[in-house]
């Protein structure tokens, strides 16, 4: 449900279609039963991609934080099919030579604990605690997909991709090293442009016109897309 109020930002002359893509749990999609492991999720996210990418069809990808990790996985499973993003945005996650190395299993620590961290990222208020059945609801979603980010296999196969790459961020996000990031020019053979926002890990909150207009300027530039997300 992150990306579906983008359409509203989004410049009305554009060329840009946003085609928001649900995880199972989440969202639309919130009866379904959650992912066991990130290549289940990766599969689904592509199973539903491929629905709605047409051959020859310009596309992009954002993601973000976990979508960042997915978005990245994805391109690279369709770069092996000869099928390439326009353009991918990867936003809040560190480069993929970091993604094994997370040393806090906040996915293991009690509900309250886990739940304080969480909120210390930004994007939650503490007021979600006074609400017991919605609270429940949060935690069960956010410790999967913590569960899930923490378990990526080192083993995975992860390759530079042929994609114009940009890297976004907020400053004060204590997720994501800012003497690292420069590692994700590694990871494209295209163009790889890193971007700093004011804020923590749930930056976009406070600059989701400024993130869209940039998208907008990126789809213009490098002709009409879809950008899935």
């Amino acid at each position: 449900m992150f990306y579906y109020p983008w359409k509203h930002y989004l410049r009305p002359d554009n060329d840009l279609e946003i085609i928001p893509l649900d995880y199972k749990g989440h969202g639309l999609r919130a009866d379904e039963s959650f992912y066991r492991n990130f290549n289940e999720m990766v599969d689904d996210m592509l199973s539903l991609l491929l629905k709605y990418v047409r051959a020859n069809e310009s596309f992009m990808l954002f993601g973000h934080s976990m979508g960042s990790y997915v978005a990245f996985r994805i391109s690279d499973i369709l770069q092996e099919k000869h099928i390439y993003a326009k353009h991918v945005f990867l936003s809040g996650s560190t480069p993929p030579c970091f993604w094994t190395r997370r040393k806090k299993k906040m996915s293991d620590l009690p509900d309250h604990e886990f739940m304080d961290e969480v909120i210390s990222f930004g994007g939650i208020d503490h007021s979600v605690m006074d609400y017991p059945e919605v609270y429940d609801f949060i935690v069960k979603i956010l410790r999967n997909d913590f569960r899930i980010i923490e378990t990526i296999s080192s083993d995975l196969p992860l390759f530079p991709i042929r994609s114009n790459i940009s890297i976004l961020n907020g400053y004060d996000d204590s997720l994501v090293s800012k003497k690292n990031i420069s590692r994700w020019e590694d990871y494209s053979l295209g163009k790889c442009t890193i971007k700093f926002y004011n804020g923590g890990h749930f930056y976009i909150t406070d600059h989701l016109n400024e993130i869209c207009d940039y998208i907008s300027g990126i789809c213009r530039a490098e002709t009409r897309s879809r950008c899935f997300s």
